[in-house]
């Protein structure tokens, strides 16, 4: 696992990460922790506000056979799923999708998370960008719109 704290500031708010495929831009106050490359080729990527406790960013590369196990909708509640033309940003097919998910904290309370997702596909990768937040989180919905807007898919 490597933490990595923001380089390349750009102006004097963002800073440029690249990933395992991809490259994205983010507010440079963010902490971020990379999980580091796994033998299966999949990857998670943790980017932190300062208040955490309002939410946060996963982007996930998992191999396209591993993606279809992962991918069940049945512990979500408000599902809600578009496609879109993903080919700008470097994809095959994107799809982009919302919806609660109860999730269980380390301290063995139950939570429910707001999640947004950015699904990008590829030959043999699939990308997921991920936004977690609460109710308190809501202003990180803007900085999703812009990281989506930053992310790009690279060879």
């Amino acid at each position: 696992m490597e933490i990595c704290t923001a380089q390349d500031a750009e102006a004097d708010t963002f800073a440029k990460y690249t990933g395992a495929g991809y490259t994205v831009k983010y507010p440079q106050s963010w902490q971020v922790i990379d999980e580091g490359l796994e033998s299966s080729g999949a990857n998670r990527v943790h980017f932190m506000p300062p208040d955490r406790t309002q939410g946060y960013f996963v982007v996930e590369r998992l191999p396209s056979r591993l993606a279809t196990k992962l991918t069940s909708t049945k512990n979500f509640k408000n599902f809600k799923e578009e496609e879109f033309d993903a080919k700008p940003l470097g994809a095959v097919s994107g799809k982009k999708q919302e919806y609660i998910e109860l999730v269980v904290e380390k301290s063995g309370q139950q939570k429910e998370w707001q999640v947004k997702v950015l699904l990008l596909k590829n030959e043999n990768l699939v990308y997921r960008v991920q936004l977690f937040y609460s109710e308190d989180g809501k202003p990180l919905e803007q900085d999703f719109e812009q990281f989506t807007r930053e992310f790009r898919l690279i060879k």
